[in-house]
């Protein structure tokens, strides 16, 4: 009978070594941030107004920015960093590390593309853990899941405000809102709450735009600043002392050991009168027949 060939073993990626210990929601994040900046990216194809398309520039190189510094996170936790770089089998398994690295340059814009292998590792992530355990985590991740909402909140203010404001303030005749930078720098000092007054909208629709987002930016950094409160002013937790479960466990077993001994000792002590008992007791039976 012949023997069925073995099958090859799955091919394993670079993600396999050295990622697999990322935390679920932090990788989750920077999906939803690939998703984000490839819909910029596509929008960017198609934008009319030099405006908007100014905006989405700025926003494509912060999202660089963003993703050079996970690419630079990656590879220093990462255990294997020539296989996270060209993978664990140059030239047979994808090398992730460059594909991250490339598509964080600011200026190399056909690399953008390498972002979509970002999405495997979350679709590994979440086909692996589950929604469930995705969002149990999230839940009891509180402080860091709040930043990352945090986070991804003020990058949809700052491109949708500022692109709201390019649209609708530069051909007013009283705008002082002209160029794509302007209104970009108008969302940034007002989601930061600062406000500096250079620039301003003038017609209803960018007032009321304006009003959006600093309802929105108050809100994200009053949240911000609790957080940061509870951080530094929380007293530090003492040092974790030992289950007292583990604790009795290892008392009960060092008793009963002790307690097995005693009545080993005890059991060899009255061995002789034990014997001496038992052989009167025979003589006894033996008188009396």
């Amino acid at each position: 009978m012949v023997a069925e060939p073995a099958l090859a073993p799955a091919a394993e990626t670079s993600e396999d070594v050295g990622l697999e210990d990322e935390s679920s929601i932090y990788e989750l994040f920077m999906g939803i941030l690939t998703i984000l900046s490839l819909f910029v990216m596509a929008w960017l194809l198609f934008a009319a107004s030099p405006q908007v398309a100014t905006i989405l520039a700025s926003m494509d190189t912060v999202f660089c920015l963003i993703f050079l510094v996970d690419f630079v996170r990656s590879l220093r936790h990462a255990p294997s960093k020539s296989a996270y770089l060209f993978g664990s089998r140059p030239g047979r398994t994808l090398p992730m590390g460059v594909f991250d690295l490339l598509s964080s340059i600011p200026a190399a814009g056909p690399f953008r593309a390498f972002r979509l292998f970002r999405l495997t590792r979350v679709a590994r992530i979440v086909k692996g853990n589950g929604p469930a355990a995705i969002a149990r985590e999230f839940f009891g991740r509180r402080a860091e899941s709040a930043v990352y909402v945090i986070v991804l909140m003020a990058i949809l203010v700052l491109l949708f405000g500022s692109t709201a404001i390019a649209v609708v303030e530069p051909n007013a005749p009283d705008s002082n809102i002209k160029t794509g930078g302007d209104a970009f720098w108008w969302a940034f000092v007002t989601i930061t709450t600062v406000g500096y007054g250079d620039r301003f909208p003038v017609t209803s629709a960018g007032r009321f735009v304006a009003m959006l987002t600093m309802a929105v930016g108050i809100g994200i950094f009053g949240v911000l600043t609790s957080f940061l409160s509870t951080l530094f002013l929380a007293p530090k937790p003492e040092e974790e002392a030992p289950p007292q479960e583990a604790v009795t466990t290892v008392q009960l077993g060092r008793e009963l050991a002790a307690l097995r001994a005693d009545v080993i000792a005890l059991s060899r002590a009255l061995a002789p009168q034990l014997e001496t008992s038992d052989a009167g007791e025979a003589a006894d039976q033996e008188g009396s027949a």
